[in-house]
């Protein structure tokens, strides 16, 4: 067996400290190997070095890279997405087309055919304006509460100008007369009403001259010169009286004075108890502390010698109950309305100043001064 490897150019058993020795004939052959020249070869672009390949390729060991084949997969995602993007062309041209032709071809009064019904569909600003303050307001509920009923200026015989503002207040001073005075809102007993003024149309039979606040005064006056204009001051009545004021503002020991040491004593007299004469006298007069008197707006005045029921068949009286309101005077114990206001009898003589605005709405609503001041408290 021959022992040697390499085709006989070396001991495969040699010692692993003996160097190699070469034979003659590889000291040749190295030698014509390094003599042998190599031409240069310069790398191409798109080739890369194999030195196992130097001898079968003419580049001298560069082979020429293989570019691989295009995927199929790829291919048909381009494929694809072209057709995607012809068919949005071609939505986009229809509808440009379209646009134009409605625009060229509009209606006969210069708009562009359809318009009203896209402006069913428009942009977000265009929504914004149509919501404009008109439309809102045009669009707005009715109110629940009724509208507040507005005194109109009557026409009057005699020139009351200069009243106006005292029989029709306005402002501050439209409620300030509302106040309600019964036996279940009694005034303290050191009550004294601001502006106290001389009534004019006092009866002049000696008696001292009555006074209300200022307003309520004045507004009496108005009442009197058209009462007069209209023939209503006579000094030819049944009694001799001509219309005038017999009581207004009183102080709580007058009235005190008069319910107990007046009145009740009087009905005592005709035999009744202390506490039958009480009850009879509460239908005509208020106990101190209840009565309006003291609040210094309202007036007892007639054309008899005392007030009496039988007043109200007199023209005079008719007149003030038709005609108080425009003054800013009421009835204040009418006939109906006896177990609403505290069991007071019918007082035909027996007016209240609250203004105008306020008498006027109480007339048409047919509501004495407790019922209005309730349905105020109910309805604002």
């Amino acid at each position: 067996m021959n022992n040697t490897g390499n085709n006989g150019r070396g001991s495969a058993n040699r010692p692993a400290n003996q160097p190699r020795v070469y034979g003659t004939y590889d000291i040749e052959r190295a030698k014509a190997r390094n003599a042998r020249p190599v031409a240069p070869v310069h790398r191409q672009q798109g080739q890369h070095y194999d030195p196992r390949s130097r001898g079968n390729y003419p580049s001298g060991g560069y082979k020429q890279n293989q570019r691989r084949a295009p995927s199929t997969r790829n291919n048909k995602n381009d494929d694809k997405f072209l057709w995607v993007l012809i068919v949005l062309v071609a939505i986009m041209a229809v509808v440009a087309i379209v646009v134009l032709f409605n625009f060229i071809g509009g209606s006969d009064d210069g708009k562009p055919t359809g318009t009203e019904e896209q402006t069913a569909v428009t942009s977000p600003d265009e929504s914004v304006e149509q919501t404009t303050p008109e439309q809102t307001e045009e669009t707005e509920p009715e109110e629940t509460t009724p509208p507040e009923l507005l005194a109109p200026v009557p026409e009057f015989t005699a020139d009351l100008t200069a009243y106006e503002m005292y029989m029709n207040p306005t402002g501050e001073h439209r409620d300030a007369y509302l106040i309600l005075v019964n036996s279940k809102n009694p005034l303290p007993a050191d009550y004294v009403p601001p502006n106290l003024t001389d009534v004019k149309s006092t009866r002049k039979d000696g008696r001292k001259t009555q006074q209300l606040q200022f307003y309520a005064a004045k507004a009496l006056e108005a009442l009197m010169l058209e009462a007069d204009a209209c023939g209503m001051v006579r000094t030819n009545t049944p009694s001799g009286y001509p219309l005038s004021v017999m009581s207004a503002y009183r102080t709580y020991e007058y009235q005190h004075q008069l319910f107990y040491d007046t009145y009740l004593v009087a009905e005592m007299k005709k035999g009744y108890s202390r506490e039958e004469a009480e009850k009879i006298v509460e239908t005509y007069s208020a106990r101190p502390g209840t009565s309006e008197h003291q609040a210094g707006l309202c007036v007892d005045m007639h054309t008899l010698p005392g007030a009496d029921q039988s007043f109200q068949y007199q023209p005079e009286a008719k007149w003030l109950a038709e005609n108080c309101h425009k003054f800013g005077f009421i009835l204040r114990f009418p006939e109906d309305k006896m177990e609403i206001t505290g069991g007071i009898i019918y007082e035909p003589w027996h007016f209240r100043y609250v203004g105008r605005y306020h008498a006027t709405r109480m007339k048409e609503l047919g509501m004495c001064l407790e019922e209005y001041v309730a349905y105020l408290e109910n309805n604002g």
